[in-house]
Formats: C-alpha cells, sequence, structure tokens
C-alpha cells in the first residue's frame, strides 16, 4: 500500500531530502552523472 503524506514543517521536508539524497545517490549512476543527481535532488 501506497500512502502520500503532506511535508508540513522544515523538520519533515529536510528528513524528505534527506532520504531522497540517498535514494538517488544509490540507485540513478548507472543512467545519471552524480552532476545531474546533486542538481535534481
Amino acid at each position: 500500500m501506497i500512502s502520500i503524506n503532506r511535508v508540513e514543517t522544515d523538520g519533515k521536508l529536510r528528513d524528505v531530502a534527506e532520504l531522497a539524497e540517498k535514494i538517488w545517490h544509490e540507485f540513478f549512476p548507472v543512467i545519471l552523472s552524480e552532476e545531474q543527481i546533486d542538481y535534481m535532488v
């Protein structure tokens, strides 16, 4: 099941950004450069 929750605080936004950075850098270097990933995150 997928749940979509609204990010309503700066702290939660930082948590999401940190998680996104880890995920993107782990799974997408195969198809994107590190610079592209950094820009997108």
